[in-house]
């Protein structure tokens, strides 16, 4: 039987110990430059997020009618917030309407409502049963996207897309 020298075993136990510590360490150095990173990232998503609502358009549909014969229906919306510049408008769950007005890159100024003409162009009439989808931009070129309900039954917040659009000013000397 191989015989245990007791000194060399405590000195085993001191650089076991030692290089632990010193792992502890670079672990804790790893955690804190994690924590920092992730600090600055989240301040840095609040600022973001606080200009977008300073300059952010407020969209809300306010009315939603139908023509008699359901041919024909009437989305009005309000704009309380900054101004928005249309981008894009798509319906969902209904391939048979279309809409009647130039909205590529109108412009719905604070405090004012904007009308969007639907039409049926299939044998079905108009009913409250097809989303819109509204893409549009804030005067500093921050894009949001906003799903409306006709029907009333659901309503989505604008959501940020990213600033895919942007404004130029041009300016005459």
């Amino acid at each position: 039987m191989p015989e245990i020298n007791l000194a060399s075993l405590k000195e085993m136990g001191r650089q076991l110990l030692d290089l632990a510590v010193d792992f502890q360490n670079e672990i804790a150095v790893g955690i804190a430059v994690v924590a920092v990173v992730t600090v600055f990232w989240a301040a840095k998503r609040n600022a973001l997020r606080n200009q977008l609502k300073q300059y952010a358009p407020r969209l809300q549909m306010s009315s939603f009618q139908i023509s008699p014969l359901g041919r024909d229906g009437f989305l009005k919306l309000h704009n309380s917030g900054e101004p928005a510049i249309l981008k894009s408008l798509r319906v969902l769950k209904r391939h048979d309407l279309n809409i009647q007005d130039q909205y590529k890159d109108s412009r719905i100024s604070k405090r004012k409502d904007y009308a969007l003409l639907i039409e049926a162009s299939g044998k079905d009439r108009i009913a409250g049963d097809f989303l819109i989808v509204l893409e549009y931009a804030d005067e500093k070129g921050y894009t949001y996207k906003q799903t409306f309900d006709p029907s009333g039954r659901s309503h989505k917040k604008a959501r940020y897309i990213g600033r895919k659009h942007h404004q130029t000013s041009s300016s005459s000397t």
